[in-house]
């Protein structure tokens, strides 16, 4: 949670479109009224959300959120507060609390906050709730490439509820919106993504584009994916390699034995690791030392 400084605490006191903050009122006191119905009170909790002291904070954070759904219209006012770090909290809150009241408040920050939009995002996915599946595939392509992250962590929420939407936005002009797109069907992995892919491959950044197929573990990508263990592109070779490591292909391993001599020492170690993972025996690599060395593994 954000502090704030004391030129900026005095606002969060004063008028709001939540009612007025009582500035000596113990929060202890607050809390009670809270709990008892009193929606001024859970007002005034939200607005502590930001405050300085962070036991203060996190006090009224908690309360509020035990509060449940019962602190939900104090929230979705809140959106609208002039005090970004109010707001902000007030639309992580509603990912826990909210209902399906809070989900357009929360695609209408997704929309039109100036900043911190990434939250709205967050929230929308933990609702879960479909009719924010339209407003998170246009944020894919959001200047704010935080927001873009958010909103396909999202979507991946959705699962094969997103896949259509996601579909359809491969052949979105925004590059950064079909970035995005690939990397959640590639973490939903629905089987009706695999021949839309491989249809809109030349539209798409290679090395996402590769990682998707492997993660999806289709074997009609195999092809495409063996073509690229060639390419001149160090990066491309590597993600080449490891989707062929996810997509556990027995044709892979003529392949990955030949890659162990890639002049690219990492590109050798994941050949390495890919042979091990579909033969189930391990496999040495040259490492940067030029010694023939097992690829490391945290758990042996």
């Amino acid at each position: 949670m954000r502090s704030l400084s004391v030129a900026l605490l005095l606002p969060l006191f004063l008028a709001t479109a939540c009612g007025r903050v009582e500035k000596d009122r113990p929060l202890d006191e607050v809390i009670a009224a809270a709990q008892a119905g009193d929606a001024r009170a859970v007002g005034d909790l939200v607005r502590r959300f930001p405050h300085p002291d962070p036991a203060v904070s996190l006090k009224a954070w908690e309360a509020v959120i035990a509060l449940g759904p019962a602190a939900e219209p104090a929230l979705i006012e809140a959106l609208a507060a002039g005090d970004r770090d109010v707001a902000e909290a007030a639309a992580g809150a509603l990912g826990s609390v909210g209902t399906a009241a809070a989900v357009e408040p929360l695609i209408g920050a997704l929309r039109n906050w100036p900043s911190r939009r990434y939250v709205a995002a967050w929230a929308l996915g933990e609702r879960g709730d479909p009719r924010a599946v339209p407003a998170l595939v246009a944020a894919l392509g959001d200047r704010d490439q935080e927001v873009c992250k958010y909103a396909a962590r999202s979507l991946v929420k959705f699962g094969r509820e997103a896949t259509p939407a996601l579909l359809e936005a491969l052949q979105n002009p925004s590059e950064r919106v079909r970035h995005y797109a690939v990397r959640a069907l590639g973490e939903i992995r629905d089987e009706r993504s695999i021949e839309p892919l491989l249809a809109a491959g030349g539209k798409l950044d290679r090395e996402v584009h590769l990682w998707a197929l492997g993660r999806l573990g289709d074997r009609r990508a195999f092809d495409r994916i063996a073509a690229a263990v060639a390419d001149p592109d160090p990066a491309v070779r590597l993600t080449a390699i490891q989707a062929l490591r996810d997509l556990g292909d027995e044709r892979a391993v003529p392949l990955l034995t030949a890659t162990l001599e890639d002049p690219e020492w990492m590109i050798r170690e994941w050949a390495a690791r890919g042979l091990e993972s579909i033969t189930g025996r391990r496999h040495r690599y040259r490492n940067q030392k030029g010694e023939q060395v097992h690829p490391y593994d945290l758990y042996r």
